[in-house]
């Protein structure tokens, strides 16, 4: 079954932020082993409470920003936040996540070709995503 893919809302906050967590320890967990304790604790130390109020704060019809979820076999799978420029034209994928329980069944695609879209219908003509180039975001590359 393909997944449902929707605009967030508040009530998203818990299992969006599990989905965030459980999918970006290993990326944290690489920052610590490159930094070392004391530049992480300074940089990232407070990174689950940052992403908790990234969610808590998502501001609702905001012509300028989106966050979408992907629902598979009833749960929630899958966001991805956009940003748009009007201004400029220029569109942005960001934070985007994928419960490890679930990747590579096409999840994150389905999801980033929603938020192409999107961003599309809110004027951008062009869009960017990155992901880093360490072993943590291999699965991002390859969406």
């Amino acid at each position: 079954m393909p997944p449902v893919i929707r605009p967030y809302r508040p009530e998203d906050q818990a299992a969006t932020l599990a989905v965030c967590v459980a999918a970006l320890e290993p990326v944290h967990e690489g920052f610590r082993a490159a930094l070392g304790e004391a530049i992480f604790a300074r940089h990232y130390g407070r990174w689950r409470e940052d992403y908790a109020a990234f969610f808590a704060g998502f501001p609702p019809e905001d012509p300028r920003r989106g966050l979408f979820v992907a629902e598979l076999d009833g749960r929630l799978a899958s966001f991805t936040s956009i940003t748009v420029d009007t201004t400029a034209g220029v569109g942005e994928i960001g934070l985007t996540a994928v419960d490890p329980a679930v990747q590579r069944r096409g999840v994150c695609r389905a999801l980033l070709a929603v938020a192409l879209d999107e961003l599309r219908v809110r004027g951008a003509k062009a869009a960017s995503v990155g992901a880093g180039g360490d072993a943590a975001h291999a699965s991002a590359r390859a969406a």
